[in-house]
């Protein structure tokens, strides 16, 4: 049991309204009528087939375009974090089919450099959506770009989608490592 008290939503990304959020913007190498990352309610295909969501979400799918899906990138726009407990979340399909994988790199200076914080690989493919936080504590008080890497890896592959891209912060005063647990007697 995990509670977050305190925790407020500085950033909630639905893509409700069907467009990118504004400041986002996407690359690719791929050549094809959807290439890289768009924003849809049905990203299906042949072999790629992905659960209804809530609506819009965004996504890359190389089965469907089947063209160079090594980097699709889906880029936030620089981001201002607070100091104090930072998580990112949000709900990611993503199936692992024929070697994909998903990455989630951050850049403190302007994509100079950027580190890699979330994967997803063979092992963590799933049937259904699934809601992911990654910890972005170590970059409390920076300003940050975050990019979302669909890869191929040079070859024909399925794709990520992904939906309610949040950001949630807790302040430092707050916040706390304690870890306690509770005995029942019967």
């Amino acid at each position: 049991f995990v509670t977050y008290p305190g925790q407020e939503r500085t950033s909630d990304e639905s893509f409700s309204d069907g467009s990118l959020p504004e400041g986002w913007s996407t690359a690719t190498n791929a050549e094809c009528d959807n290439p890289g990352w768009y924003v849809t309610e049905d990203a299906s295909s042949s072999y790629f087939t992905i659960p209804p969501g809530d609506g819009f979400y965004i996504a890359t799918n190389d089965d469907a375009c089947n063209s160079d899906g090594s980097n699709d990138i889906l880029y936030t726009g620089q981001i201002s974090l607070p100091d104090g407990m930072v998580e990112l979340s949000f709900d990611r399909f993503f199936r692992t089919g024929f070697g994909h994988t998903f990455h989630l790199l951050i850049s403190s200076d302007s994509w100079q450099t950027s580190t890699e914080i979330f994967e997803l690989g063979y092992l963590d493919g799933n049937e259904s959506w699934v809601r992911e936080t990654v910890n972005l504590g170590d970059y409390a008080g920076q300003t940050v770009e975050l990019g979302m890497k669909s890869d191929d890896n040079g070859q024909w592959a399925s794709g990520v989608a992904l939906d309610n891209i949040s950001l949630g912060v807790t302040p430092s005063w707050i916040s706390t490592n304690a870890v306690s647990y509770t005995h029942l007697r019967a």
